[in-house]
């Protein structure tokens, strides 16, 4: 719980260290007050990296993301916090300020669970991120209590929201 301070301020710094070491899932503001949801690595704990070769290219603005890996845990369950987590490198430079989009969709896909966020948990902007540093994300998909067994399909990507 913060008091009276907005999301990612640069004194706040319990929430920096959540950004750097936890899975940010959602907040909500009771008053001056807001609750933040996190993960843990946990379920991450025995789950390898996994290489990536894809790229997102921009169309407005510039910019080009490759993927380097993903962890991403194979099992969710009901009322649980998803890890997730994927690294990156921004390998064309941006003017966009691009936030990150995951949706948890049921086999008929129904929208689960989603959380948009901007990179590193939004202490950071894709326009002013060096070119080819590799960039980890760490990120949470709260997951309702009423999660149904059966297959899920994750999708990810970005979206500008100057754009929408």
């Amino acid at each position: 719980v913060t008091d009276s301070l907005a999301p990612n301020a640069p004194e706040n710094t319990v929430e920096r260290w959540l950004a750097q070491h936890a899975y940010k899932a959602g907040e909500q503001w009771y008053a001056d007050y807001r609750l933040l949801r996190y993960g843990t690595p946990a379920e991450l704990a025995h789950i390898a990296n996994t290489a990536q070769t894809a790229k997102l290219a921009q169309e407005a603005g510039g910019g080009q993301i490759q993927f380097v890996s993903q962890r991403i845990p194979t099992q969710a369950r009901a009322g649980a916090i998803l890890p997730l987590e994927w690294t990156y490198r921004l390998a064309a430079p941006t003017q966009a300020d691009l936030h990150w989009f995951v949706q948890l969709l049921s086999a008929q896909e129904a929208l689960v669970a989603q959380l948009d966020i901007g990179p590193d948990q939004g202490y950071a902007s894709f326009s002013q991120l060096p070119i080819d540093l590799e960039q980890t994300e760490r990120l949470g998909l709260d997951l309702p209590s009423s999660l149904l067994p059966g297959p899920y399909r994750l999708i990810a990507g970005l979206y500008d929201p100057a754009a929408e």
